[in-house]
């Protein structure tokens, strides 16, 4: 999964969610990512509050949107704000630039497993 796609999901995650038994908010160190494949991810978020866990499995899919597909977004967002009765974000991921490919990641990987590098010399 592209890094801002994944960023963008726990931004969304971090805003919005709520648990389902007590409704308390999650922070940063209660989301574990599972598992993370081309663009799924699962992850577990365990509440601060009750200790409940919750299982989110999420998909990225690329999608091209011109100005009428932005302001479906809207209304779509306003009905949820309704039906949540609360303030609600969509978050849309724009492409500015090139990004990190997970083959790219891949090979980085196995090109570092085939030489002796030390924390040292990953911080420099």
């Amino acid at each position: 999964m592209n890094y801002k796609l994944l960023k963008a999901l726990l931004d969304n995650i971090l805003q919005n969610f709520e648990c389902q038994n007590c409704t308390s908010k999650t922070n940063e160190e209660n989301i574990e990512i599972i598992w993370i494949a081309w663009k799924n991810v699962t992850l577990n978020i365990k509440c601060k509050a009750c200790w409940k866990n919750s299982i989110i499995k999420a998909e990225a899919n690329e999608v091209k949107l011109n100005a009428a597909d932005k302001e479906k977004l809207e209304l779509i967002k306003a009905q949820l704000e309704k039906k949540l009765g609360r303030q609600a974000t969509i978050n849309i991921v724009e492409e500015n630039g090139p990004s990190i490919e997970e083959k790219e990641i891949i090979e980085l990987n196995e090109k570092l497993q085939q030489e002796e590098t030390s924390i040292e010399d990953l911080l420099k």
